[in-house]
């Protein structure tokens, strides 16, 4: 992860743009999580299927908001550094669900 990381980030210094970031996150980073993920976790996606976010709280709002009600994916190391996904989870659903 660090090396897709600093790969990302010296491909940005080589080709600096003058407009404003991907929302979703570095293209470089992105490219080099695709190779990462599939290396690694045997993942099959695209660099537009990924979201940089600053961090799990980002993350799970985000995932939450746009995936279908019931439909979760998470990384079981989520559970060790962020507990509390699940009560953020239930939290989300309205009282009239």
């Amino acid at each position: 992860m660090k090396r897709a990381v600093r790969l990302a980030l010296r491909q940005t210094e080589q080709q600096p743009t003058a407009v404003y970031p991907d929302a979703q996150g570095l293209p470089a980073l992105r490219e080099n999580l695709v190779r990462f993920l599939k290396t690694t976790r045997g993942v099959r996606c695209t660099a537009d299927q990924i979201v940089i976010t600053s961090g799990a709280k980002a993350g799970l709002s985000i995932l939450l908001s746009i995936l279908p009600r019931g439909t979760v994916g998470i990384e079981n190391q989520v559970t060790a550094v962020y507990p509390n996904w699940r009560l953020v989870m239930d939290r989300r659903r309205s009282p009239s669900e």
